[in-house]
């Protein structure tokens, strides 16, 4: 399945997120959510946030190197 939501952050912008089965699985285990439990928006952004934080960090060793 697939979906997009549209998800407002706390500064007003929006965040629009196509939300495919892969994706909530991977937030549901990153979560350590029961399979039953819902995802919700803050879950979605907050887990975007830490992996584009972590990519960038990634990258900026990675270029020290």
């Amino acid at each position: 399945m697939n979906n997009t939501r549209k998800i407002t952050l706390k500064d007003g912008g929006i965040l629009e997120v196509s939300c495919t089965d892969e994706l909530i699985s991977q937030i549901k285990k990153h979560y350590n959510m029961a399979s039953g439990h819902e995802v919700l928006d803050h879950h979605i952004s907050d887990y975007i946030i830490n992996a584009c934080q972590a990519a960038v960090e990634k990258a900026e060793i990675d270029t020290n190197d």
